[in-house]
């Protein structure tokens, strides 16, 4: 993309330089105002080398980071949790992690990079803007150090993409000039982002001489529950994200030599199989280094907006479906009903209104009753003992929409099942489908 821009803007200075010779100095000027211009709105990110949105300076972004950081150490302080401290085995055992994780990323140089470790059980850890980070033991307590290392790298990596003040800076941009993006919208954008973070943290992990398949192990040990599908996510599902992280780990895993951070550090972070940071001569503001400046932004921002755009219709159809399949498992699960004594219960599931549903039935002294599932309500049916033959025993039943015949055979295994009519002027009636009960 880069590449194809300075050529872009090659052709067009040369157009200009052959076409307009007398007009030099008007396009000069314009392109020193369009390079101030890109000075201004954006910033060169650390890990492609490409302009995106963003007003926010690295020190700006440093004192925010701090700032929010602290203001999780007050809240622990105001809780009575522990924030531990050099010398504590929890702060120790991140710090011997951080060193070598730091040393394979962009903040290699860095010399500010300021951590936390504190005594809360959530499984989690966050990035604050600037090198500011926060882990919690919860994390420590089901991840070994190399799935540590991952969790640790893709925090750095947030920090080195700028991802806060990147995307603050995006949304309210297009807020102003565009779209007012949606609240699906903006949270799908974070997803974008989470997905970055990992490959760029998987990087770092590899490079500082941790295992970097464990962030698909990590992922792997998490449950994923089919409502999370169900709505819009900030983080790619843990299945998902799983298998994404074993396909790049594979692929980076040629920079992991165990225990070692590696020599390659900064010719890998230029250039890899995954991002490249282009690091020739730039064009100078006056020849236009402007027009490529502004360019970079509107393609970064163009790109980003498209894989949100993407990300979005993604998680549109996969909340479709799990709100369906969701509907269905509720639909199947078998009524709650509190039985008194005498009932022979049984529970199973019922073919009514064109869906099988979950059924509850007990029958005792020839009568009998059924419960399920239908428009998100119990719904309760009655049945009577109507007769015997070599199809099994006959009950007349009703519910609030119709009335029928059920046919039932015990088996061995203790269970009834049989068949559900309901009245149509035929006989038996007209066959709905299955009435099955289990002890």
């Amino acid at each position: 993309m880069r590449l194809f821009i300075k050529i872009l803007i090659l052709f067009l200075i040369n157009s200009i330089v052959v076409h307009a010779e007398e007009s030099s100095s008007f396009w000069s000027k314009t392109d020193e105002f369009l390079m101030q211009t890109a000075e201004i709105l954006s910033k060169k990110d650390k890990i492609t080398g490409l302009r995106s949105l963003n007003t926010v300076s690295d020190k700006q972004a440093r004192q925010r980071g701090e700032a929010t950081l602290q203001l999780i150490l007050d809240e622990a302080n105001r809780q009575k949790v522990k924030i531990f401290k050099s010398g504590d085995a929890e702060f120790e055992r991140v710090s011997r992690i951080v060193e070598r994780v730091v040393r394979a990323s962009h903040y290699r140089d860095e010399e500010k990079i300021r951590f936390e470790v504190v005594d809360f059980e959530d499984v989690n850890a966050f990035a604050f803007g600037g090198g500011n980070f926060i882990v919690f033991t919860g994390l420590m307590n089901v991840a070994n150090d190399d799935e540590l290392a991952y969790i640790i790298a893709h925090e750095l990596a947030h920090n080195a993409a700028s991802h806060n003040e990147e995307q603050e800076n995006f949304l309210r941009f297009k807020d102003v000039v565009g779209k007012k993006p949606s609240s699906e919208y903006r949270t799908v954008f974070t997803n974008v982002n989470e997905q970055e973070a990992d490959r760029v943290g998987i990087i770092y992990t590899a490079l500082a001489g941790f295992d970097p398949c464990a962030s698909a192990t990590f992922w792997e040990k998490q449950k994923t529950y089919l409502e999370e599908y169900s709505i819009f996510r900030t983080h790619p599902i843990n299945i998902e994200r799983a298998a994404t992280n074993r396909k790049v780990c594979k692929v980076v895993s040629k920079y992991y030599k165990k225990g070692e951070v590696s020599a390659d550090v900064e010719r890998v972070l230029r250039c890899n199989e995954l991002f490249c940071n282009d690091l020739s001569e730039e064009l100078a503001a006056g020849e236009g280094g402007g027009f490529l400046a502004m360019l970079e932004v509107l393609a970064d921002s163009y790109i980003k907006n498209e894989q949100a755009k993407t990300e979005q219709k993604k998680q549109e159809q996969q909340k479709i479906e799990a709100n369906r399949l969701l509907a269905e498992q509720k639909r199947l699960a078998v009524p709650n009903v509190h039985w008194l004594a005498g009932w022979n219960v049984y529970k199973g599931t019922i073919q009514r209104h064109n869906e099988r549903s979950g059924l509850n039935f007990g029958i005792a002294q020839q009568q009998g009753e059924f419960y399920y599932n239908f428009n998100n309500q119990i719904q309760k049916g009655t049945m009577r003992y109507h007769s015997r033959n070599q199809n099994g025993i006959w009950f007349t039943w009703q519910d609030n929409w119709a009335t029928g015949m059920i046919s039932l055979k015990e088996y061995t295994d203790g269970s009834l099942r049989g068949q559900i009519f309901m009245n149509d002027g035929t006989n038996p009636g007209k066959y709905l489908g299955e009435f099955i009960g289990f002890r």
